[in-house]
């Protein structure tokens, strides 16, 4: 992504989420609509990422690696 920025405190935007994955927010929001992205809330109809939230999901998904 262009731009990229980290975002600041706990909670994210989708774009900030999407930024710090480095992936565009056409691509998290895909992983939202099937559920294999990480968790997020609606708040007042925006997506929300709770960053520790975030950070475990990444960790998670390093779970099922085998070093070659």
């Amino acid at each position: 992504m262009t731009n990229c920025q980290q975002p600041a405190g706990d909670i994210w935007s989708a774009k900030e989420a999407a930024s710090f994955l480095g992936v565009s927010n056409e691509t998290l929001s895909r992983l939202r609509v099937k559920r294999q992205g990480p968790p997020f809330v609606r708040v007042g109809g925006l997506v929300r990422y709770h960053r520790p939230a975030v950070m475990q999901w990444i960790e998670e998904q390093g779970a099922g690696a085998v070093d070659a």
